[in-house]
């Protein structure tokens, strides 16, 4: 509250009614008063001078903190307890001060930070300025701080720090257009198929990133999942992985007027069938165990899958970069050497004379040269060191 007019007050007597005729006997009485007078005007004026300096102080952060001159979006406040103002990103770090409970802060324009694998700390960090002009870090849990503006969902605000320390610059230079293709109610083919490249960049960032995370926050990462759409984050401990979840992608496809995209994401319905998230392995490969997995070449599942990547690639020229690798892949479960087959000979054979014979438009030259070289190769499987039949728990050598 802001008091104004101040000066009234300032020069109020309050002993005025002292000079009142009817209170004043001698001319003496009245000397041996002065003092007392003004011994008490001046105590009042130093009161209201007080009052005046405290009510002149900040009403808002908007006027101490430059972040809050245009909205609260960037401001923090302690929310409780004392919070260290640390050099650097590490519970190491030398401490600069302390900050003290309803204290604001400015954050940086610095995303936040992911514990080192190495800190004692795990969470997150924020660079932040004071009021006085102190630049440092804070580290950030549910409790100690938070956004100043009320109307913000703590938690929601967490999760969103979580995010943009998985995804660093790319937090602010690409989820935002990425987000704003997503609340599209009619997108366009196109809006869709840019939708899906930037979420492939995306999660190639998360993963590199992800790789060095503490073990206790990578298992805090599943709850930023909604706050991502057309992603899943793996619920299991010690992972911050997140996978195409296609549900999501395919209602997208279909609030597109286009069919191309609808075609696309089935596509990827067929190659991760069990819970239309691309995590584990591909419809082509048959897995034992989470780290270990069979080619399942001789079942004819290659050969249809190639036959609907074709398909598609020969409905949209806008999907031939994500295809290409999707083709690529595929190829690769046959050709790579260290590729061990669950199929027996003879069943693997036909399908490589399927996929020999085939007029395929997707397949380049060296395509085709590979697919006849391994087909040899596998003509001589044991010659070449090639294991197969799994199925029947051995393998063929020879």
């Amino acid at each position: 509250m802001k008091i104004h007019h101040l000066y009234h007050l300032y020069h109020l007597h309050p002993v005025y009614h002292l000079h009142h005729p009817a209170q004043l006997y001698t001319q003496a009485a009245v000397g041996l008063l002065r003092p007392v007078q003004r011994a008490i005007t001046l105590a009042w004026r130093l009161f209201v001078l007080s009052i005046s300096l405290w009510a002149c102080g900040p009403d808002s952060p908007a006027e101490v903190l430059p972040c809050a001159s245009d909205n609260l979006d960037n401001v923090l406040t302690v929310k409780s307890g004392r919070l260290a103002l640390s050099v650097a990103p590490n519970s190491e770090s030398p401490l600069m001060r302390m900050l003290e409970t309803n204290e604001w802060l400015c954050r940086a324009e610095i995303p936040a930070r992911p514990s080192e694998a190495a800190d004692k700390y795990c969470g997150l960090w924020l660079a932040v300025m004071t009021t006085d002009s102190l630049s440092g870090w804070i580290r950030v849990d549910s409790l100690a701080v938070g956004p100043a503006e009320p109307q913000v969902s703590l938690a929601r605000w967490y999760q969103e720090l979580q995010l943009e320390a998985l995804l660093q610059e790319a937090y602010q230079r690409h989820l935002p257009a990425y987000r704003s293709l997503w609340q599209k109610p009619s997108p366009s083919e196109q809006e869709v198929i840019q939708a899906y490249l930037l979420a492939d960049s995306l999660q190639l960032i998360v993963r590199r990133i992800s790789a060095e995370l503490p073990l206790c926050q990578a298992a805090s990462c599943a709850q930023i999942g909604s706050r991502w759409p057309g992603f899943w984050f793996d619920r299991e401990p010690n992972s911050c992985l997140p996978s195409f979840d296609y549900r999501q992608w395919l209602e997208l496809a279909q609030r597109s007027p286009s069919r191309q995209d609808d075609a696309f994401i089935s596509l990827w319905l067929h190659i991760y069938p069990a819970d239309s998230l691309a995590r584990g392995f591909p419809a082509w490969v048959f897995p034992t165990n989470p780290q270990e997995a069979y080619s399942l070449l001789g079942k004819g599942i290659h050969f249809q899958l190639l036959q609907k990547i074709e398909r598609v690639w020969q409905q949209s020229p806008l999907l031939h970069g994500p295809l290409e690798s999707l083709k690529q892949a595929l190829l690769d479960d046959i050709t790579a050497a260290q590729t061990r087959y669950w199929e027996d000979h003879s069943s693997i054979l036909v399908e490589m004379d399927s996929l020999n014979q085939h007029k395929w438009v997707i397949l380049s030259p060296a395509d085709r040269v590979a697919l006849s070289v391994r087909t040899q190769q596998l003509a001589n499987f044991a010659q070449h060191g090639i294991l197969l039949n799994y199925r029947a728990g051995w393998h063929e050598v020879e």
